[in-house]
């Protein structure tokens, strides 16, 4: 049994999913299955996947519905691995990403952990932006609504499964809905200071800031609101083929 599986679903991710991968084939601790849970994608995805092959312990599973929380759930049925890290098709590690996560939670003992995002790009603001962020989720688990990370969760497999995984009715906010499920459950996240995940801003950068900044802040209102975002309240592009135009970071 490997002691991670990570997961991560695809719909027309040609461009970001094999840099993803190239990372996972460059980590200095290999204890982990690569799962690629793919909806259908019309692209090369599986190509580019498959091409990993004889690098990766890789896994790729074809599903018709494309919903990011059904294909994160049938990674997880299918996984093996101790943990499960949930990472987005586009993001980026370093290569002692999985040792750091490896050791970190051998040190700190426990059954769901969110890790430190950074944006890719070297604009102060923005970095400044997403270091208030990291500080608001790490300390908003000692709170009743506990916040998760984006692009990435790192989740104990049997607590996911007991729990019935990911919500795959919520239009978004699904992230935030699982820690806080889990957390009413009895578990706290806790945060990874030094496991770094490289969030990619192509949504941004398509659509622009304040048009980004505007939906994250209407969705959130929402969120504390409604408790649950099921209905689709503004256009949200799923895959890569959304974002042909903008080149993946390298």
């Amino acid at each position: 049994m490997n002691y991670f599986s990570v997961i991560i679903p695809t719909l027309n991710e040609e461009n970001c999913l094999p840099l993803l991968l190239a990372d996972l084939s460059a980590q200095k601790d290999t204890d982990f299955e690569t799962i690629v849970v793919d909806a259908n994608s019309k692209d090369k995805t599986k190509e580019k996947a498959m091409a990993y092959k004889g690098r990766l312990a890789l896994n790729f599973i074809a599903v018709k519905k494309a919903n990011l929380s059904y294909q994160r759930n049938c990674g997880a049925a299918a996984a093996a691995g101790r943990y499960l890290i949930f990472l987005d098709a586009d993001s980026r590690i370093g290569p002692e990403f999985i040792q750091t996560a490896h050791k970190t939670i051998e040190q700190k003992k426990g059954l769901v952990f969110l890790t430190h995002v950074v944006p890719d790009s070297r604009d102060i603001i923005t970095r400044f932006q997403y270091n208030v962020g990291n500080f608001v989720i790490k300390y908003s688990q000692n709170f009743g609504i506990p916040f998760s990370s984006v692009g990435s969760f790192i989740v104990d497999r049997s607590l996911f499964l007991s729990i019935g995984g990911y919500d795959a009715t919520l239009f978004i906010s699904e992230d935030h809905d699982i820690v806080k499920r889990i957390n009413r459950f009895g578990v706290r996240a806790k945060f990874l200071d030094a496991a770094t995940v490289i969030y990619n801003l192509r949504r941004e950068r398509q659509e622009g800031k304040l048009k980004t900044i505007a939906k994250l802040i209407y969705g959130l209102s929402y969120f504390f609101i409604k408790k649950e975002i099921k209905k689709e309240i503004f256009q949200y592009d799923k895959g890569g083929a959304a974002y042909k135009k903008i080149t993946p970071q390298k």
